[in-house]
């Protein structure tokens, strides 16, 4: 499969490329970010797309995760927010990937929150407190509460409404001057 297969029903080659790339700049710029944010993130860029026009768009539904969305089997955003890793959220007690009706997706709710708190400035000021208290050593608790101002039960209700709408929007970025893309 060549990186410009988008395939189907599953995660192609350009979006995990996308994906372990964002792992390695945050790594390289020392984040120190809770793991939910550290997938949503991931997650978020995995969807990057450059046009010939020079403008690129990112921040799109990963189909592979939303699409499973009707038979997911919603977590607490609070199990999400304090998992020292959210990929063993996806995993029973035998250490097996959960799947159909069993299935649960912390990568798919980290998205949802991250795309969520990127959407306008006002969340982004959000975010950022949150991710500025919870990386000083604040509890998750705390930096949900101070930086996101509600609770972990409206985190819950927002992220799971946030969700259920029918269109989430991609970020597209039309520069003033367009990027260079090699042939």
């Amino acid at each position: 499969q060549s990186l410009s297969d988008k395939g189907n029903d599953h995660q192609g080659s350009r979006e995990i490329l996308f994906h372990e790339y964002t792992h390695y700049m945050m790594a390289m710029q020392g984040a120190q970010v809770p793991s939910w944010y550290n997938e949503g993130f991931a997650e978020y860029m995995s969807t990057t797309e450059f046009a010939a026009d020079g403008s690129y768009t990112f921040g799109c539904p990963p189909r592979y995760r939303t699409a499973v969305l009707q038979r997911l089997q919603w977590l607490p955003m609070r199990t999400v927010l304090e998992a020292e890793d959210v990929a063993n959220l996806n995993r029973d007690d035998a250490g097996r990937l959960r799947s159909g009706y069993d299935a649960v997706d912390s990568y798919a709710q980290s998205w949802y929150a991250v795309h969520f708190f990127s959407a306008d400035t006002a969340h982004q000021k959000q975010l950022s407190e949150y991710l500025r208290l919870w990386s000083s050593g604040s509890s998750s608790r705390e930096a949900v509460e101070r930086g996101l101002g509600m609770n972990y039960a409206t985190l819950d209700s927002t992220m799971r409404a946030y969700a259920a709408r029918p269109k989430i929007a991609c970020v597209q970025i039309t520069p003033a001057r367009p990027l260079a893309i090699p042939k």
